[in-house]
């Protein structure tokens, strides 16, 4: 199964990639299980992985929780490092 993911601002930078495939052999795993997978494929994501967000077709994953996501071929993983502004 492959999973489609956008990468955003530092994450984009750290990685060199603004967008990417990711296949995965399971329908279910959490997020800390995701950001792992994806650290396996671009180690820079390491040093940011405690601060960014992921996304699942466009709906915010508990990073914390112990609950797995249900994962269809074809959805879409965004990684949202912090934002700030003024």
């Amino acid at each position: 199964m492959e999973l489609r993911v956008l990468l955003f601002a530092e994450a984009r930078e750290v990685t060199g990639v603004s967008e990417t495939k990711l296949a995965i052999g399971i329908e279910a795993m959490t997020a800390a299980t995701l950001m792992a997978t994806l650290i396996t494929k671009f180690p820079s994501l390491k040093p940011i992985s405690g601060t960014v967000v992921l996304a699942l077709n466009e709906e915010y994953i508990d990073m914390a929780g112990p609950d797995p996501v249900s994962i269809k071929d074809g959805d879409t993983l965004a990684i949202i490092p912090p934002l700030s502004g003024g």
